[in-house]
């Protein structure tokens, strides 16, 4: 009865958000025992996607699309995992029609920035990200995603200015504060380094993973050598070219190289 698949359904929702996805999975499939419906066929879909059970996935999402092909959600996650089946044309498609059918669809679009980024059409991607943040203008990791690809184009001081605002957000991502670091310190176009402040967020980063990551270690010698202190941009790089394998030390010593030359590095 209604009573009966609303607490079923309920319980397979908070089973998911507690990430116990084969219990949810059961959940649901006993919800559909007593109704058929998109909306469960979707939330059976991502507890299958969660599992990595890819294709039972697809098979959920392909059923919630037959029962409604208007169904933003059913090509959105139908798009996401077909993207993981690198079935990347696929995948476009059903995104594409996420926002179709929903215009203001804030995740797929951020999913279709990705996605078209993954195919090296940068400049789409950069128009699906910005549509991204047009509709929720306060999401870090879209401001963090759109800084990568914008620096990919060129595009270096709007890159910096979304990777600040990522970090204003979301003061705590500690990747997005050393991919900023690297920025100030590296950048060829001189308006926008700024040595001093890419020595202080390399520097906070650095002691936050104990002076153990390599490309926390290459940043931090990056800023130092920025600044002018060659004797500190040396020693870091040191330190990072140690924990590199050695077939993986070629970058690397390049910029070593530079710094016993007394000559920062510009990227």
């Amino acid at each position: 009865d209604d009573l009966q698949l609303d607490r079923a359904f309920s319980f397979g929702n908070f089973l998911t958000n507690n990430k116990r996805f084969a219990d949810a999975a059961e959940q649901f499939e006993q919800c559909l025992q007593l109704q058929e419906d998109a909306v469960i066929r979707v939330c059976l879909g991502v507890a299958k996607e969660k599992q990595d059970l890819l294709e039972e996935a697809v098979a959920q999402f392909r059923k919630a699309l037959e029962l409604d092909p208007d169904f933003a959600e059913a090509h959105r996650n139908l798009g996401v995992t077909y993207s993981r089946l690198n079935r990347q044309q696929r995948a476009l498609e059903h995104l594409q029609q996420a926002v179709q059918v929903q215009p203001d669809y804030f995740r797929a679009y951020h999913d279709l920035g990705l996605l078209l980024n993954g195919l090296d059409r940068s400049e789409a991607a950069v128009r699906h990200l910005e549509e991204a943040l047009r509709i929720q203008p306060d999401q870090p990791i879209v401001h963090a995603d759109l800084a990568k690809v914008l620096h990919v184009l060129g595009r270096f001081q709007e890159s910096v200015e979304h990777n600040k605002q990522a970090l204003r957000l979301d003061s705590s991502n500690l990747q997005v504060m050393n991919n900023l670091a690297w920025q100030l310190a590296t950048c060829a176009q001189d308006e926008v380094r700024n040595g001093a402040q890419a020595v202080k967020l390399a520097e906070y980063v650095a002691n936050r993973t104990q002076f153990r990551k390599v490309d926390v270690l290459d940043t931090l010698a990056a800023a130092k050598a920025e600044v002018g202190d060659f004797p500190a941009a040396v020693r870091w790089q040191q330190q990072a070219i140690e924990i590199l394998p050695p077939e993986q030390r070629a970058d690397a010593q390049q910029r070593l190289d530079l710094y016993e030359q007394k000559m920062p590095y510009r990227e």
